[in-house]
């Protein structure tokens, strides 16, 4: 026992050390042989941003933050470090959270091939010493990638620090680059929606949206404490630009411009220009021409008359958009792509002039420098290896014949939610980019990479695994069943109730029935049963009575524990959904009747502002349905279904039987059916009566 406490202390496992080691070191190796790390123009005017403390919105705050603020630290090489860090620790993490699923030797030595393939990847090293946004927002995909894949592979159920990092995850989507914000906030509630419906516990419910807003708020911090500038580029300045680029696709297809537009467009860049300039890969000949006056848009009546044309013209050649972005995005395996589109960049030298050469290389590792760069150009002129490191058409092709092929082997449709974020990301990007770049859809190769060892895993035979299923089957048959009845003042049923459960003739199953301290002859009405029978010295209540039928199946050493209770009950069913059906005795008392009659109308009134004294009666005519309804459908749904269920179903029994009286249409209808106050009122009830019997069925 001391040995099996120990391992499961140790956290750390040998796999884990190499999967690190592998990425770190050859990461590492690419810094050296490009120290200090790989700038754009955009980065250059980051850092000058952080400097001057003059924020703008065109890039996130946080990533400008993050990347300014380490520079003055101590040189771009700091950020450049960071990222091969996170890279290989979420990695790692997404690995040990597949080996949780099959801890198999094979798995394991999966793992590691797969990391030195991506090691490898010039996609892989060169994107993680290169100081783009879309760089740690793409890790951030893996990390949320690997948590989904293990939920749904563990019924949903994270620990916490699982849930602190998935919230981790969908905060960094949202917070690294602008269109990450409707992604992770989807993540997010989908998240907390299948723990709902799933898993059941309000507590981890509470853990997702208290780690996510913390999380949230916590990353804001930056934007807070800085002076930032209104900015109008951004998302709607990259938009302007996608159109102008896009329009050069539509004059390409000879349409018949009016001599008022022609001449409107000829101030924005030359007609023929425009048309000669276009390359459905690359929107720089138009965007970074001379001859392109982007500030005639400034205006907006002039940015209105494009706008006009522009949707004219797409209207009637929808086809020639369609083409342009699915060749500009590469996302479409037929679509045949230009050499030389932007993959990686190798040199700072283009950004030299504009820094003062601050950031030129000065390679530590020049032998290393000069292997990489005639790899990388091997790779990107030899057309196989292009298309496989490069080609993000791949990576969707992989991803998608991956996910399939583990939902046949699984037969489980939902490993298809581990192919949202990457749709998702495409979706929220696809119409803002003027250039094939990898970078924008890297998320496509994290997914691609979880797939690729998601399948692996599934195809591997945990055989640790395999023999505790055979134990578990072996031993089913030997288990032994205690059915606890707590009773108190219960001589008229209790004996019907013991004799429902032996009806059923549940193989090893014994009953104990608990007197807690009964004033009449439930004790002696017990022993006339085959039941055991406990009789307490004094009225232990309820809680006390269920812990000493717990006790006793402890000491005799029970494997099933349930317990039901004594009154009110005909007709128990306890195979098929066991002993969910105890419930009903509760909602067949009167007392709850009266509860949901006077409970009911009271909130609502708070709620809606409606009387409610007239309809009271349509109100207990509801509870009575409930009941109904759950007295005969118990044997259809589980209690966790069959209670919102049967509370909407009589809520519009109700609101009929209003109709067909006569009697307070107007009233009713304005107050549960039109107005979203009654929605929000049906809505709570129904979560409501969830929450309160979700835990009943055991």
């Amino acid at each position: 026992m001391n040995q099996e406490k120990s391992k499961k202390k140790i956290k750390i496992e040998k796999a884990d050390i190499a999967i690190f080691l592998i990425l770190f070191i050859i990461l590492v190796g690419a810094l050296l042989s490009f120290f200090p790390g790989i700038l754009t123009s955009d980065n250059v005017d980051q850092i000058s941003q952080a400097e001057n403390n003059n924020y703008f919105n065109a890039h996130p705050i946080l990533h400008t933050f993050f990347i300014g603020t380490l520079t003055q630290l101590g040189g771009i090489w700091i950020p450049a470090l960071i990222q091969i860090i996170i890279f290989a620790l979420s990695w790692t993490y997404v690995c040990k959270l597949l080996r949780k699923i099959n801890n198999s030797k094979k798995n394991a030595i999966l793992q590691i091939i797969v990391t030195c393939i991506i090691a490898i990847m010039p996609l892989n090293f060169m994107y993680s010493i290169t100081i783009w946004k879309d760089i740690i927002y793409s890790y951030s995909f893996l990390i949320l990638l690997g948590l989904l894949y293990f939920g749904i592979k563990k019924e949903y159920r994270y620990t916490t620090s699982q849930i602190i990092i998935y919230s981790l995850a969908c905060v960094t989507i949202m917070k690294f680059r602008h269109n990450g914000v409707p992604i992770g906030f989807i993540m997010f509630v989908i998240a907390v929606a299948l723990n709902i419906f799933k898993v059941r516990k309000l507590k981890d419910t509470l853990k997702f949206v208290v780690s996510f807003i913390s999380i949230f708020i916590v990353m804001t911090i930056p934007s807070w404490c800085v002076n930032v500038v209104k900015d109008s580029g951004g998302a709607s300045g990259a938009l302007t630009s996608t159109e102008v680029y896009c329009m050069g696709g539509l004059l390409n297809e000879d349409i018949n411009l009016e001599p008022e537009e022609r001449e409107f467009l000829d101030t924005i860049m030359d007609v023929d220009l425009w048309k000669e300039s276009y390359s459905p890969y690359n929107g720089s000949p138009i965007l970074f021409n001379n001859q392109y006056h982007g500030s005639v848009l400034d205006d907006k009546a002039n940015k209105s008359k494009f706008d006009g044309i522009f949707k004219k013209y797409a209207k009637q050649k929808p086809q020639t958009i369609i083409k342009h972005f699915l060749s500009v995005n590469s996302i479409w395996w037929s679509i045949p792509e230009q050499y030389g589109m932007h993959s990686v960049v190798l040199s700072n030298s283009w950004v030299s002039e504009m820094s003062d050469g601050r950031y030129d290389n000065c390679p530590i590792w020049e032998y290393g420098n000069e292997k990489l760069i005639n790899y990388i150009d091997k790779t990107m002129r030899n057309k196989f290896l292009y298309e496989f490191n490069y080609r993000p058409a791949t990576a969707i092709l992989i991803s998608l014949i991956c996910v399939v092929v583990i939902c046949c082997k699984e037969k489980k449709k939902m490993y298809l939610v581990i192919l949202l974020p990457m749709l998702l990301n495409i979706g929220t990007y696809v119409f803002l980019i003027s250039s094939q770049d990898q970078r924008y859809f890297y998320p496509c190769f994290m997914t691609e990479y979880i797939s690729v060892i998601a399948l692996g895993a599934s195809f591997i035979n945990d055989k640790k695994n395999i023999n505790k299923k055979k134990e578990l089957k072996t031993n089913k048959n030997d288990t032994k069943t205690l059915v606890i009845i707590p009773a108190y003042n219960e001589k008229e049923s209790i004996k019907r109730v013991v004799n429902s459960v032996y009806a059923q003739n549940i193989k090893n199953c014994d009953v104990l029935v608990v007197n807690d301290g009964s004033k009449d002859s439930t004790y002696n009405e017990a022993k006339k049963t085959k039941a055991r029978v406990i009789d307490a010295p004094n009225n232990l209540g309820i809680g006390g009575a269920v812990q000493t039928g717990y006790l006793y199946a402890k000491k005799y050493g029970y494997d099933i524990k349930k317990c039901i209770n004594a009154c009110r009950w005909h007709g128990l069913t306890i195979k098929g959904y066991s002993f969910d059906l105890q419930l009903a005795s509760y909602i067949l008392n009167p007392l709850s009747l009266i509860t949901l009659a006077i409970v009911s109308p009271l909130i609502n009134s708070i709620i809606t502002g409606m009387p409610q004294v007239p309809i009271l009666y349509f109100l207990i005519f509801e509870g009575f349905t409930f009941s109904v309804l759950i007295s005969l459908l118990k044997n259809k749904f589980s209690f966790c279904i069959l209670a919102p269920l049967s509370f909407i179903i009589a809520r519009l029994s109700s609101i009929l039987l209003v109709f067909l009286l006569k009697s307070n249409i107007e009233i009713w209808f304005n107050g549960f059916i039109k107005g979203y106050k009654g929605i929000i009122v049906n809505s709570l009830f129904a979560i409501l009566i969830y929450l309160i019997f979700k835990d009943k069925r055991n």
